[in-house]
C-alpha cells in the first residue's frame, strides 16, 4: 500500500467570507518584519495544538519556529527602522 493512502485527508478550512459573498483568503504582512511576525503567530498557534493533541515532539519544533520567526522580525524590524532613519535625515 502506497504511504500516501495510509495517510488521513486533510479537510482545509474555507477562507472567511466578507460582506460581498465573496472569499477572502488571510494574507500574511506585506514587509518582512510583518511576514516573521505572522509567521511567529501561527507557529505559536499550531505549537498549542500540537501540544493539546499530545504531540510534544511537534509542539517543540513549532515553538522552535516561533522562536526563530520572532527572532527574524525583531532583526528586520530594526533593520527598517534604520533604513527609515538614514532615508528621513
Amino acid at each position: 500500500m502506497p504511504l500516501s493512502a495510509s495517510r488521513p485527508q486533510i479537510r482545509r478550512r474555507a477562507a472567511p467570507i466578507n460582506g460581498s459573498g465573496k472569499a477572502t483568503p488571510r494574507e500574511p504582512p506585506p514587509s518582512e518584519a510583518g511576514l516573521a511576525n505572522y509567521i511567529a503567530e501561527m507557529s505559536g498557534e499550531l505549537a498549542k495544538l500540537a501540544q493539546r493533541g499530545r504531540m510534544p515532539m511537534l509542539s517543540y519544533f513549532l515553538s522552535l519556529a516561533r522562536v526563530e520567526a520572532e527572532g527574524r522580525a525583531r532583526e528586520r524590524g530594526e533593520q527598517q527602522a534604520r533604513r527609515r532613519t538614514r532615508t528621513s535625515v
